[in-house]
C-alpha cells in the first residue's frame, strides 16, 4: 500500500525521538558512577582507597590525632605533677623556717630574765590560768619531739623550757614566788626555763645534778624505813662515790646513786601523750623486776598516777641516767655506768618494730647508743 505525505513524515519524527531518546539513556548511564563490588556475586574488583591531602588514610590520620592528644594530656599531667611537688617543697621549706624560728625565739624567751617564763609561752603577766595551759598547750604540740620531721636543731630545749615554764606558772604557789622574784634578775637568772645547763653545771657526764629532785629507792634492809623519802642532791664526793641528799623532812643522808631514783619531767611519746591527754609527767618509782615506771600527772587539778614502760617517753637531754641491760654486742661493759642523754633518736625497722634509741655521754671521750628499755634514772 502505498503511504500518504503525512503518514511518512510521522514515522520520520518517532524515528527522531527514539534516537534522541537512546543518547539521553546512553549520556545518563556514563554520569553514574561505578557501582560498588558485590561480594556476594563474586566481584573481586579493588575498591577506590580515598587519600587525603596529607597522603593519609582516614584510619592513619585518626590515629596521629589520638596520639597527639594523648601527647598533650601527658605533658600537661606532668606540668601539674611537678607544680604540686614544687608547691609542696615550698610548704616544707615555709614550715621548716616557722619551726626554727619558733625554737629560737623559745629559746631566747628563756634567757630574757625576770619574765623568761611568760615570754617562753607567749602570755601576758596576768595571763588566766586557762590563757597559760591553752598557750602551753599549742607550744608544747608544735616542739613535741615526735612532731619534730625536721630534726630541728635545739627543738628538745626548747620543749624542755616551754614544759619547765609551764610547770611553775600553773601551780599557784610556785606562780605567785615567781612573781615575787620577777624583779629580782640575778636570782632569776639561775632558773631560767632552759635545763640545757644541767649536765655541764658539774663538768662531768656521770653526776647527778645538784638540786636534782629525788627519792629513796634503797634495798639495804637498813634504810628500809627511808624508802619513798623525798629529798634533793646537795653535794657528790667522787672519792666515796656518796652523794650528800637533804630530805624533805629536813634530814640530811650520804647516798650511794643506785639507792637514789631521779624525779624528773619527761616527755610521752605521742600516742601516749593522745592516749593520757598530757604531754608530760613526773617519774616517781622503778619497778626493776617489771621494767616498768610510776609517774604522776596532773588532770582538772587532782593528781593522777600511770605505769609506763620505757619506750611509751623521752627522756630529756641532759638526765644522767644509768645503763643497764646491756648484752653482747652492745657495750656490756658499760653495765652499771653512769652517763647523760645527749640524744634521741625515733627509729623503726622494715618490720615496724621500735628501734629508738639514746646516746649517752659517759665521758668526754667516750658515747653509746642503747635502747630505749637499756636507761634507768
Amino acid at each position: 500500500m502505498k503511504q500518504t505525505p503525512n503518514e511518512t513524515e510521522v514515522q520520520s519524527g518517532k524515528a527522531e525521538e527514539e534516537v534522541a531518546e537512546q543518547k539521553a539513556e546512553r549520556a545518563q548511564k556514563a554520569s553514574v558512577p561505578a557501582a560498588a563490588p558485590d561480594v556476594e556475586k563474586g566481584d573481586n574488583s579493588t575498591p577506590p582507597i580515598h587519600v587525603t591531602e596529607l597522603g593519609h588514610t582516614p584510619k592513619e590520620e585518626e590515629a596521629e590525632a589520638e596520639r597527639l592528644r594523648k601527647a598533650d594530656e601527658d605533658e600537661a599531667e606532668q606540668k601539674r605533677v611537678e607544680a604540686v611537688n614544687r608547691m609542696m617543697a615550698e610548704e616544707q621549706e615555709r614550715l621548716r623556717k616557722e619551726k626554727n624560728e619558733l625554737v629560737e625565739n623559745v629559746l631566747n624567751a628563756s634567757k630574757s630574765g625576770k619574765d623568761a617564763y611568760y615570754k617562753v609561752l607567749g602570755v601576758e603577766q596576768n595571763a588566766s590560768d586557762v590563757d597559760i595551759k591553752k598557750a602551753y598547750r599549742k607550744k608544747a604540740l608544735q616542739l613535741h619531739p615526735d612532731k619534730d620531721r625536721y630534726a630541728t636543731p635545739n627543738a628538745d630545749e626548747a620543749f624542755k623550757a616551754v614544759a619547765h615554764a609551764y610547770d611553775v606558772l600553773k601551780d599557784p604557789e610556785q606562780r605567785e614566788a615567781y612573781d615575787q622574784m620577777r624583779n629580782n634578775p640575778p636570782e632569776m637568772a639561775s632558773n631560767a626555763p632552759s635545763s640545757s645547763s644541767s649536765a655541764g653545771a658539774n663538768h662531768t657526764f656521770d653526776t647527778i645534778p645538784n638540786a636534782t629532785s629525788i627519792t629513796v629507792h634503797s634495798s639495804d634492809v637498813r634504810f628500809a624505813h627511808l624508802n619513798g623519802t623525798k629529798g634533793s642532791i646537795v653535794s657528790y664526793e667522787r672519792s666515796t662515790d656518796l652523794y650528800s641528799v637533804k630530805l624533805d623532812n629536813g634530814g640530811i643522808v650520804m647516798s650511794k646513786p643506785t639507792a637514789l631514783f631521779q624525779n624528773i619531767i619527761v616527755c610521752l611519746r605521742a600516742f601516749m601523750a593522745q592516749e593520757l591527754g598530757v604531754f608530760l609527767v613526773t617519774l616517781s618509782s622503778y619497778w626493776k623486776d617489771a621494767g616498768s615506771y610510776q609517774a604522776r600527772y596532773a588532770d582538772c587539778g587532782r593528781t593522777r598516777m600511770t605505769t609506763l614502760r620505757p619506750q611509751q617517753f623521752i627522756v630529756p637531754n641532759g638526765t644522767v641516767v644509768r645503763l643497764e641491760g646491756l648484752r653482747s654486742g652492745q657495750s656490756v661493759e658499760y653495765n652499771g655506768k653512769y652517763g647523760t642523754i645527749v640524744d634521741w633518736k625515733e627509729r623503726f625497722d622494715g618490720g615496724g618494730s621500735d628501734t629508738s634509741y639514746y646516746e649517752v655521754q659517759l665521758s668526754q671521750e667516750i658515747s653509746v647508743r642503747v635502747k630505749m628499755t637499756n636507761v634507768c634514772m
